[in-house]
């Protein structure tokens, strides 16, 4: 894909680029959340491990 080209299809490659864009960002926000659920449930389960302990 040459990115000189001349811009034929602009509302396209736009779409394209927006749509590219957006599930980039929901893709970076769900790492986000597993990551905070991760770190929750490690959390939750060294206490639990120090209660026993």
């Amino acid at each position: 894909m040459n990115l000189l080209q001349p811009f034929i299809h602009q509302r396209y490659s736009e779409s394209t680029f927006f749509f590219f864009v957006q599930t980039v960002f929901l893709y970076r926000i769900k790492q986000g959340l597993t990551n905070i659920v991760k770190r929750a449930a490690i959390n939750k389960a060294a206490k639990n491990v120090n209660k026993i302990v």
